[in-house]
């Protein structure tokens, strides 16, 4: 366990305590804990995502595949 200290907007925390946001868990330390974890799994999502698009356009990988589609051509026709 790692102790942080951190500082809110005012209007951050009110909003937690008007919606009920709190209340859904058994501390602070917890609410901050799921919300970085959520927020990391976006954060990963979104970067492979990125390196998809940029894969997609690489001549590389475009080439890859133009070769394994060749050699599976006659295999693909068999069905």
């Amino acid at each position: 366990m790692v102790r942080k200290t951190v500082s809110l907007d005012e209007k951050i925390l009110l909003d937690l305590q008007q919606y009920g946001v709190l209340e859904r868990f058994n501390n602070f330390s917890e609410f901050v804990s799921v919300a970085l974890r959520e927020k990391i799994e976006k954060i990963k999502e979104e970067n492979y995502r990125a390196q998809i698009a940029a894969a997609a356009k690489d001549p590389m990988v475009l080439e890859d595949i133009r070769s394994v589609e060749e050699d599976f051509r006659y295999a693909d026709s068999e069905w």
